[in-house]
């Protein structure tokens, strides 16, 4: 690559615009807040989440019938 090149490439870099910059800026800022957010939760709730179910629980055929009999 030319030296001509490099400072062309730099350049457009350089003046590619605000809107980039702040795409940037927010992206940076909420990914720091979940990453704070997460070693700031204490560790009680992250133990209480994990004993919550994934799915709902299946009702038994049985238990279906006390429910509609």
């Amino acid at each position: 690559m030319t030296h001509i090149q490099m400072q062309t490439r730099c350049l457009l870099l350089a003046e590619s615009g605000f809107m980039p910059t702040l795409a940037l800026i927010i992206f940076l800022v909420i990914f720091a807040g979940i990453v704070a957010y997460v070693f700031i939760i204490p560790k009680s709730a992250w133990q209480k989440d994990a004993q919550l179910p994934m799915e709902k629980p299946q009702q038994t055929q049985s238990e279906k019938e006390k429910n509609h009999g």
